[in-house]
């Protein structure tokens, strides 16, 4: 995904745009075409098909987990980031908030933080 960053810079936004667009365009289409083919030819009523793919949703979730712990050092650089974490999960799971309000919210705190407290907030 560095692609539509570094399209900015040699194109601009139309350069970002096309670059977004065929960055994400093939793997939609190769999703749509197996989705379509999934449930219009009766495999979506087998049982053992059904189990299969609740086999890879649990193996996607454990990718999830082990990625989002590679992360953890990375992104949470002091108190204020575990602030942050903190209010984001309580936020989605505890009062149902839409991701994009929690994103939304989450930068305007770490913006605040920045600009009001310092740089390195603790």
């Amino acid at each position: 995904m560095l692609l539509p960053f570094l399209a900015t810079g040699w194109g601009g936004l139309k350069g970002s745009l096309v670059a977004t667009i065929g960055v994400v365009l093939p793997s939609f289409v190769i999703i749509f075409v197996i989705v379509t083919a999934f449930t219009s030819s009766g495999f979506d009523q087998y049982p053992n098909i059904l189990k299969f793919f609740d086999g890879i949703n649990s193996a996607i979730t454990a990718l999830l987990i082990a990625a989002t712990l590679k992360l953890i050092p990375y992104s949470i650089k002091n108190n204020f980031g575990w602030f942050i974490l903190a209010f984001s999960l309580l936020g989605i799971y505890f009062f149902s908030l839409d991701i994009a309000i929690i994103v939304l919210l989450a930068s305007a705190l770490g913006y605040c933080a920045t600009k009001y407290l310092g740089s390195d907030t603790k």
